[in-house]
């Protein structure tokens, strides 16, 4: 089946007349079936529950799930940045999530996509074996993606770039809340695989605390808070990784020296 910001959804959902929201295909597809999102931008905040399904773009980085809350409505500006939030984002709390993936949801495939611009994070996950792949998160106010430790089983994410996430101290600063630790990747699940990705420029901890039995290969990272905290996690593998510029105290203009000191 094909999805179109341009399309229908009353169209069959054939390549000639697809359908236009991830929410009727998630109604209408079955087991063992593919969507294929053509070029272009669509409505974020969705849940894909169909198992055995896999969702990939037609051209790799040009189907983009657009969560509506860009770093254009800052012009710039952090101190815009409650006010950005509060226009963007009515409804929407700050743990929402572009596309939710729930624990009833197995063996689901993404391949090839960009969400971005969330008001809250970029994907959640409780399902098992659940593929990320070839995709990118991108700019969001917390974790890039967050995997819940007593559900999900078997995630591999494989050669994604997830930039830009978690900034959510800029908004506790905004409302002149006290600072709280910034999370920008929550990968709390057993089995995990995650080879080959990009992690650049979080202003959060890359956290991995209750994983079990974990492969973390061959990525690269990059300005991240704390570039891997592993916490509390049993039989984790880490190896052939590339870690630089990370912030430190003795790095200016980043977290350690504002605005929390």
């Amino acid at each position: 089946y094909y999805l179109s910001p341009n399309g229908s959804d009353t169209n069959n959902g054939t390549s000639a007349s697809p359908w236009k929201t991830l929410n009727k295909a998630n109604s209408t597809i079955a087991i063992d079936d593919t969507v294929i999102l053509k070029d272009g931008v669509y409505d974020g905040y969705v849940g894909i529950s169909k198992s055995n399904t896999t969702w990939r773009a037609e051209n790799k980085g040009r189907a983009i799930i657009d969560g509506g809350f860009g770093p254009e409505l800052l012009q710039g500006n952090w101190n815009r940045i409650s006010e950005s939030h509060d226009i963007a984002c009515v409804g929407k709390g700050v743990y929402t999530s572009i596309i939710t993936i729930g624990k009833e949801s197995n063996n689901i495939t993404l391949d090839g996509l960009v969400i971005r611009n969330s008001c809250g994070r970029g994907m959640s996950i409780a399902g098992d074996n659940i593929t990320i792949q070839n995709s990118r998160i991108d700019w969001t106010l917390s974790a890039g993606i967050d995997v819940d430790p007593m559900e999900s089983v078997g995630l591999k994410l494989f050669e994604n770039t997830f930039t830009r996430n978690s900034f959510g101290d800029m908004l506790r600063y905004d409302e002149d809340r006290p600072y709280e630790v910034n999370i920008s990747m929550y990968m709390r699940g057993d089995d995990m695989v995650i080879r080959g990705n990009t992690f650049a420029w979080g202003r959060g901890e890359m956290a991995m605390p209750f994983s079990k039995n974990m492969l973390f290969e061959d990525n690269v990272v990059v300005g991240m808070k704390n570039n891997f905290y592993i916490g509390w996690t049993e039989n984790t593998v880490a190896r052939n990784n590339l870690f630089y510029s990370p912030e430190t105290e003795k790095n200016g203009g980043t977290h350690w020296e504002w605005p929390f000191a």
